[in-house]
């Protein structure tokens, strides 16, 4: 496999960093501003997310990298080196060649294609660098803004699976969007 990259932009206005030591404060204090928008669709993010939550998932990003069990990243704005979000591949089926893509944006920064311009991004990491073949992205039936970014990415909506994601211990019916390499 070729050398990872832990930097990916493709000269826009935003950029992936990998998850680092040090983006803690940072990164705590925009999941707690946009909780109310990012907890419905998150298992990772209930109502008693702490400082603590934000500094274990940051220590275990990079052991998880090292593995190559799932690729994280913090969305960046290229000008003001601000953390807009996350986005990632985990569930990394290397026999068949797939993996589940995910994102969140701070609630001030939607609307603004972050999302679907960090899509963009990631799956040419994950098509390019890992030779993934599929990346799959589950939204939950009624996350419309999801389900938007997927369209926008030019990802197909392959349709709904029933019981399909968990989220807070209950399970939801999901859509399913692919994206392959052109």
């Amino acid at each position: 496999m070729k050398h990872i990259p832990e930097s990916l932009d493709h000269d826009g206005r935003i950029r992936l960093e990998a998850y680092h030591l040090g983006c803690e404060e940072e990164l705590f204090d925009i999941v707690k501003r946009s909780q109310a928008e990012i907890h419905p669709w998150m298992g990772w993010c209930p109502p008693e997310y702490c400082i603590e939550d934000t500094r274990e998932r940051v220590a275990s990003r990079q052991p998880a990298w090292e593995a190559g069990e799932e690729y994280d990243f913090l969305i960046k704005d290229n000008e003001s080196g601000q953390i807009l979000g996350s986005c990632g591949l985990n569930h990394i089926n290397y026999e068949y060649n797939f993996a589940n893509l995910g994102y969140w944006v701070r609630s001030d920064r939607t609307r603004q294609n972050v999302a679907t311009e960090a899509v963009a991004i990631l799956a040419d990491f994950g098509f390019t660098y890992l030779k993934l073949t599929r990346l799959e992205i589950l939204a939950k039936i009624d996350n419309i803004a999801s389900q938007r970014v997927a369209e926008k990415a030019n990802a197909l909506k392959e349709g709904r699976l029933r019981n399909r994601i968990k989220i807070s211990d209950e399970v939801h019916d999901a859509y399913m969007y692919s994206l392959i390499p052109e």
